[in-house]
């Protein structure tokens, strides 16, 4: 498997896109193999390894990336880190989800004590 180059996409469906800490582990984890790691958003490749050019490749909701793995790792390599790209979009839409959640508790307490949610005590 050392010549083959594999290959998954991943759509973006963070409510924020991909940003600097999520990219930054990515490459971090990306370092750990041997594999040339490749990360293409349509017709832009940049290096996996690389925090620097990850971050250039802005990735908002949506966005589709390639994962490209090329060398003796390339199958344990795309696994993994398709695997936290996916883990990490579910944890921060959770997160979302969440502080939504909190809004509508706030406002329900205001409107069950008689005041319109826009209203302050100040």
């Amino acid at each position: 498997m050392n010549g083959e180059t594999l290959r998954q996409t991943v759509r973006i469906t963070s409510p924020h896109g991909l940003h600097l800490r999520p990219l930054t582990e990515f490459a971090q984890r990306a370092q750990q193999f041997q594999a040339r790691i490749a990360v293409i958003k349509e017709d832009r490749s940049v290096d996996g390894k690389s925090p620097f050019e990850m971050f250039l490749m802005v990735s908002p909701p949506g966005a589709e990336l390639t994962i490209e793995a090329t060398g003796p790792d390339a199958q344990v390599a795309l696994d993994v880190l398709t695997s936290f790209l996916n883990e990490i979009q579910a944890e921060e839409q959770q997160k979302e989800s969440g502080v939504r959640d909190q809004g509508s508790a706030i406002n329900s307490q205001d409107s069950a004590i008689g005041k319109p949610p826009s209203v302050s005590d100040s």
